[in-house]
């Protein structure tokens, strides 16, 4: 059985999810819904239909999930709908820019419809972070003590896009928030953030930055840092290193990654490889009404994978509490 799709939002990463649809061979991507001057091209180009209001998806019963990729502002509101019209979702992240308008749709559509809606975190379903995953849990590393993130884009996204994304913290720091809260089983208890308009001055204009780093503190003394940057000239970085008492795991995002675990002298290291993978932009669960579970990438039964609205939530909201940051001059 074909899951039918509708895609809502036509723009950069509506485009990728498009192609990721369209791609599988148990979906079929049905409507393009989108004020994006590309829609009706991107429709065409897989055989949908472009269209321009949200009931024509509604009320079709081929449409089992929708995939929400338009502007923030936009998204709860979407999710609402989706959901009351009994299709399953997956929307793209932050799931808003106000933490108190995302509890609103969280009671709004109750824990049913939270169990049909999924979150835009791709790096779970990264191999090379769930072998990561997988070697924390065998306890290659021991005690966890340090943990740094890296994640440096190539180019600074437009102005346009910046107006309505929420931020580097909810736009682009939310995703390795999300990979700590996948690998590691403990929440931070203190955050301090610096950032600044470095690359580019003018998004200061936007009340942006495109330059920040983060210290994450936990109760067990374990230490996080992030570091996230809008522009890399060598290209995109993305890596993690974890530090722990007997060892060391480490994994960057590459066309054909590797995760090197490291033990103490006494043992050789050994490297893992793990299969060449296309940018994960769309590699998620999507849960139609009981008919069939559509994994659009390589899905691993023993990690808790599923990015559901409730991890959407702390993801998110760690840049919204005053009581959880702290400024510093790191």
């Amino acid at each position: 059985m074909t899951l039918g799709v509708a895609l809502l939002g036509a723009g950069r990463i509506g485009a990728v999810h498009a192609g990721a649809i369209a791609q599988h061979s148990d979906s079929k991507l049905l409507y393009v819904r989108s004020r994006h001057p590309d829609t009706e091209r991107l429709a065409a180009r897989y055989h949908a239909h472009a269209v321009t209001d949200l009931d024509t998806i509604w009320g079709d019963p081929a449409v089992d999930a929708v995939v929400i990729a338009t502007p923030t502002p936009t998204h709860c509101d979407l999710i609402e709908q989706a959901v009351a019209a009994g299709k399953a979702v997956l929307c793209e992240k932050p799931i808003d820019q106000n933490i108190e308008r995302v509890e609103e749709t969280w009671k709004r559509i109750g824990a049913e419809g939270a169990s049909r809606v999924r979150i835009g975190f791709n790096r779970r379903f990264d191999p090379t972070f769930q072998l990561v995953r997988e070697q924390l849990d065998a306890g290659s590393a021991g005690r966890l003590e340090a943990i740094h993130i890296v994640t440096r884009v190539v180019n600074p996204p437009s102005y346009r896009y910046v107006q309505g994304s929420g931020g580097l913290f909810r736009d682009m720091t939310i995703h390795d928030l999300d990979l700590l809260r996948f690998l590691v089983d403990e929440e931070p208890t203190r955050i301090y953030a610096a950032g600044s308009a470095l690359v580019d001055p003018e998004l200061a204009a936007y009340d942006d930055i495109d330059s920040a780093k983060l210290l994450l503190e936990y109760d067990s003394g374990m230490l996080v840092t992030i570091e996230n940057s809008r522009r890399s000239a060598y290209g995109f970085d993305g890596r993690v290193e974890i530090f722990g008492s007997s060892g060391q795991v480490t994994a960057r995002e590459s066309a054909a990654p590797q995760t090197y675990q490291y033990q103490t002298p006494k043992a050789p290291a050994d490297v893992h490889d793990s299969p060449k993978h296309p940018t994960l932009l769309s590699g998620h669960l999507l849960h139609a009404n009981g008919k069939r579970s559509l994994t659009l990438f390589p899905k691993h039964d023993p990690f808790p994978v599923q990015p559901l609205l409730t991890d959407g939530r702390p993801s998110q909201s760690p840049s919204q509490r005053n009581d959880l940051i702290k400024s510093a001059s790191l």
